[in-house]
């Protein structure tokens, strides 16, 4: 049985939380439009060198999605772990998710990552940027 989506107000908006893949297979969890279904906001960064245990992810707290991670603890979708990831000079913030999050397929398309592939970064890990 599929999971329904599980609703987040994020920035006094209502929205609902998808799950799909990163091209490396790492969790991407997306909020899209609870009314009309439009992409809103990734709330996770794939971060290849961070050291995520099962069922962990990076939440994207910062710039344009700020308060993601209050958002998505206050509707009960993850729990933080305590530890983070640096991350271009950020502190990212590694919890676990706490309900399964429906998988997201959009017609025609394999996953959802369409919407915006540029949140997808690999980086070397002497590369000098501080991950």
């Amino acid at each position: 049985m599929t999971p329904e989506p599980v609703r987040v107000t994020f920035r006094g908006r209502e929205r609902l939380a998808y799950r799909s893949r990163y091209p490396n297979g790492g969790v991407a969890v997306c909020l899209r439009d609870a009314e009309h279904g439009a992409f809103a906001a990734w709330a996770t960064l794939d971060t290849p060198h961070a050291d995520l245990k099962s069922g962990q992810i990076v939440v994207n707290d910062f710039d344009r999605t700020e308060g993601m991670l209050e958002a998505l603890v206050r509707a009960g979708v993850v729990e933080p772990t305590g530890e983070s990831v640096r991350f271009f000079r950020q502190a990212l913030p590694i919890v676990t998710l706490r309900v399964e999050v429906p998988e997201y397929e959009s017609p025609g398309m394999s996953n959802g990552l369409h919407a915006s592939p540029r949140k997808s970064f690999t980086l070397e890990p002497d590369s000098g940027i501080e991950l």
